[in-house]
């Protein structure tokens, strides 16, 4: 399974782990999540769906570092 992102970088999930995550923006970093987990709420309609303020960039950062760290 692979992830492509806006930029055009397409990730498997050992690349995604040596990827630069501080270079992706908030839209690539979202999609990686929903790639990873898609029944979270991620996205700013799902969020919303769940009553949930959207995820910010830094949020979005952080929390897809902890999945990669814990795999």
């Amino acid at each position: 399974m692979t992830l492509t992102t806006s930029l055009g970088r397409v990730f498997n999930p050992i690349a995604l782990q040596h990827l630069p995550l501080d270079r992706l923006s908030r839209a690539e970093l979202i999609r990686a999540l929903v790639w990873i987990d898609p029944q979270g709420a991620w996205t700013d309609e799902d969020s919303r769906a769940e009553g949930l303020e959207p995820i910010t960039r830094a949020e979005a950062l952080f929390t897809l570092r902890q999945i990669l760290e814990r795999d």
